[in-house]
Order: C-alpha cells, then structure tokens, then sequence
C-alpha cells in the first residue's frame, strides 16, 4: 500500500506540472482581472494559499462561441451608459443570499448600484428569509413554492406566490442596513383582476395608495411604483375598496434605481427547486420580460440528483427545455448554466457530480449558453470534506457555510471579470473552453483508490475504538492507517467533531491492532 502511494502522489506531482504549463494563458488572464481582486476581500494568489484545492484558474466563463456571451459582455462594458439586469434562477445555494447578495456587492462596487432587484415576503410562504432583509406577515396567507410542482397557486419569476382573502392582511420588508437615497422605484407584482382587493404603500413618512384592476390594453405585467425616500421598512396593507373585491395574490417585487445605470442583481432562489420548476412557473414568461435580463444565470442541479445519486433518462431534455424558454422571454439575454459541487448526503458520497458537469458541458456547447463551471472550479471529487474541515460547508454535506458562500460568489464575480478582461485583450477570440483532462485523470485515481480502500474492508477486522482525551480523526485514522473520510464514513459523522469516552468503528488490517502485553505471574 506504501507503495501505491508513492506513486500516485508521483502522479499527482506529475499530472499537476503539465496542467500549470498548459494553463499560461489562463493564470495569466487571472492576473489581468485586479479591479476585482481589489474590490473583493480575496485575490486569485490568496485562494490557492489558503484553500489549494480551489481552482481559481478555472474561474472563467466558458463559451464554444463567443455569440453565447455578446449581450453578457457588451453590457458589462456599457454599465455607465445602460443598466446591466442579471436574473438569476435557482435553489437553496440562492434564497438565503449569502451566495447572490455578495455577488450583487461585489458588482455593485464595480459598475455601481442599479437596485437591489426582486424581492419576497418569505414569512407569508413559511421559508426562511434573506440575510440582507425579513420580512413579516399579519392575516392569514396561503402560499405555493416552486419546489413543489404542479404549485396551488399560478407562479411567477420569483418562484413563489402568496395569496389571502383577508382584507386587514399586511406584510412588512425590514431590512438590515439603511436602503440607499436613489432605491425610488419599485415594481410590483400581482395578480391584476377586478376582485382584487387594493394596497396602501407606507414608505418613509407617506401612505400611497394603489388602485389593483385590469387596465384597458396593459401588456404589463407589474405595476410601477414611484417611491419616497425611506430608511429601512416598506409596509404593504390589504385595503378593500369595493363588495367586488375578495382578494390579492402577490408574486413579488422588484426594487431598483431610477438612473439608466449600474447593475441590479434578482435574486430568483427557491429552496428544493429543480431544474423542470422553471417549465411549471405559468407566469414565468410573462413577467421575466419585466426584468430587462441582459444575462440569465440558470444554476439549479442539486435536487435534480442528490437524493439517488443518478442523472434522469430525460435530464437533458428538461434542461433544454428551461432554456428554450428563457430565450423566449428574454431572446436578447446571455444564457450561463452551472454545475454543482461535489456533495455527500447522509453521510455517503454523492458520486454524480462529474457527470453532470459533463452533462452541463454538452448542453452548454449544444444551445450556445456560457458554462460556469463549479464542479472543477470547486476542486471536483470529494472536495466536501476539505470545504467542512475549512468551515467552508456545513455538516450537511450540501449547503456550504456563509463564508463558503461568500467565497463561491467572489469566484463567480472574478470569473465574470475574468472573462471580459481576456475579451477585451482578445477581441478576436471566438471560443473559451478549459482543459481539465489532467485534472479528470487525477480524479480517476481517486476513484480507483476508493475502490480499493473499500474492498479492503472484507479482509479486515472491525474494532471499537474508544476516543481518548486529546485525540482525534487524524491521530486515530493514523493509529489505524485509514483515511478521516473513511471513519466519518463508518461512524455516519457530519462533521469532524468527536467526544472523548464515546466509540467509534474501524476496520483496519489486524497489523495494526496493538496486542496486550503478557503480565508476569
């Protein structure tokens, strides 16, 4: 086994000197990006100290060619002039913010503020809320989420819908920090019918009262809102007007400046949504116009094969699917698809995750989108353990921490810049594509090496072990010459944290078991 050893870090060494030569190019586009190394609390040199198994010389957006991204980097370099609007659609990664919200920062500090972009009142559907705001409710609100499909209730971009019949019904947006002076427009989005009941607005020091019904050739979709300046609440109160009136459904709202420029960021996350969420939101393509997508992020995957670790027969489908009707609503928006990363769940290891980053790939070169690649970027096979031992992610094995967020947001910002920089030195350059071979190699020995150590276990013994003060996975896998992976794994732990007088199972070659020394009679 020593031996084995030796020479796959031979290998390692080996493969990882090829992939620094044939990546000139690459690091040294990273170099070109330092306005958004400075404006981000991490540079390209720091991720590779501090976390060697992150990728940022992968942090591009790819592309087979360059008509995938026009839109995309055409507004990138035009925000003085022309707001830049990215909408981006997922899951749990999304809802909380932490991931989005410092994307938005980061590009905010760039190109300036557009607006804080859509918007939900979380309390009325019973989900957790935004870092950035909370929202509460008064009434009684049923509700429909797209990670539930069909939904009850007609769903729109937000990828969630509330709905009441009480006329006393209100719900509150406080947010965390002041909101800025020019945040005074505000688009609203609701059902437009001659039953709905009407709204009052309070917003700073004034009550604007909005009349709900269908207007006479409207196409829209919201109603636009001119706002006072207000700190940091908005109120929305359920007012009847008319005996017509029996209630209001709510779809969301999207806050933003009256200046033409800058970038605003929608935040369009639903926990336990899946990719074919998208094909049961009826109001999706109606009112992501709304928006003024200059680039639409579609980055879901997780929930689609966690749970049984296998890619569905029609993924692909679903996936093409989703993005044929984006470009419907949006035909002059960027696409940009994603993979995920490498997850456990339950405590085994999700082994799906190259497969659907190979999957992302082909579609990506297939219906002409922009690929951010996360898997590899991420550090690709069994990199959650190392992400939870950095306090990166958290014991689920999915969900990374608020600060893995922050990183993965700051990689994705970087990979934007990134990209455009190279453009700009580039312009003739038609297509972006990484090689990842050497990398792919060194995950198939992983691969096999995991094999083995399994297999090992039907000629070893199994012991129980118990935890002394002091010590923990690393002096005991060393002990017992195992990996930490696999004691987590044996002894189903979430984390790296263990308790001095418990026990915990081991298989290991008998070798290795310290025999009791004779006592003399």
């Amino acid at each position: 086994m020593i031996k084995i050893n030796k020479l796959i870090s031979f290998i390692f060494n080996f493969i990882f000197s090829i992939k620094i030569n044939t990546n000139i190019l690459l690091i040294s586009s990273v170099i070109c990006s330092a306005i958004l190394s400075a404006q981000t609390q991490d540079s390209t040199a720091s991720y590779t100290t501090r976390y060697p198994f992150i990728h940022s010389e992968f942090a591009f957006i790819q592309f087979y060619n360059k008509s995938a991204i026009d839109q995309f980097v055409k507004s990138w370099e035009d925000t003085k002039n022309s707001k830049m609007s990215i909408v981006h659609l997922g899951d749990s990664h999304l809802q909380s913010d932490y991931f989005p919200g410092r994307v938005r920062n980061n590009l905010h500090s760039i190109h300036g503020n557009g607006g804080r972009g859509i918007m939900f009142p979380y309390s009325a559907a019973k989900t957790y809320s935004s870092f950035e705001y909370k929202s509460r409710h008064t009434g009684e609100w049923t509700y429909s989420k797209s990670l539930a499909v069909p939904p009850k209730i007609p769903l729109g971009v937000s990828g969630m819908t509330c709905k009441t019949e009480d006329s006393n019904a209100s719900f509150t947006f406080s947010f965390i920090n002041d909101v800025p002076s020019n945040y005074s427009r505000l688009k609203l989005f609701c059902k437009k019918d001659s039953s709905s009941y009407d709204l009052i607005i309070v917003c700073g020091d004034k009550e604007i009262p909005i009349n709900i019904a269908p207007i006479k050739n409207d196409s829209l979709s919201y109603y636009e809102i001119n706002l006072p300046a207000f700190k940091n609440e908005i109120v929305f109160k359920i007012k009847k007007n008319k005996e017509s009136q029996t209630e209001f459904t709510f779809y969301g709202i999207s806050l933003e400046t009256s200046e033409n420029n800058g970038i605003i960021y929608h935040n369009c996350g639903v926990g336990g949504a899946k990719y074919e969420s998208i094909i049961y939101e009826k109001l999706f393509a109606k009112q992501l116009p709304a928006l003024n997508p200059n680039l639409v992020i579609i980055d879901f995957g997780t929930n689609d094969y966690l749970y049984d670790d296998s890619l569905k027969a029609n993924e692909e489908e679903i996936i093409t699917k989703v993005i044929k009707l984006v470009r419907a609503a949006a035909p002059n928006a960027s696409i940009i698809l994603t993979s995920t990363m490498d997850m456990y769940y339950k405590s085994e290891h999700i082994k799906s995750g190259e497969a659907f980053s190979d999957l992302i790939k082909k579609i990506a070169k297939e219906q002409n989108c922009g690929l951010f690649d996360w898997y590899w970027v991420a550090g690709g096979w069994d990199v959650m353990p190392k992400f939870q031992e950095q306090k990166l992610a958290n014991p689920d094995g999915v969900h990374m921490s608020p600060s893995g967020y922050r990183l993965k947001a700051n990689l994705l910002s970087l990979a934007m810049s990134n990209t455009t920089s190279l453009l700009k030195k580039n312009p003739k350059m038609d297509s972006l594509v990484i090689n990842i071979d050497s990398l792919k190699l060194v995950q198939q020995i992983l691969k096999l090496t995991e094999k083995v150590d399994s297999t090992k276990i039907e000629s070893t013994i199994k012991v129980m072990h118990k935890i002394k003060q002091g010590e923990n996975l690393s002096v005991i896998a060393k002990k017992y010459h195992v990996t930490v992976i696999q004691l987590r794994s044996w002894n189903h732990l979430k984390s790296n944290l263990i308790n001095a007088g418990k026990y915990l199972v081991v298989y290991c070659n008998p070798k290795y078991i310290k025999k009791p020394k004779n006592k003399s009679k």
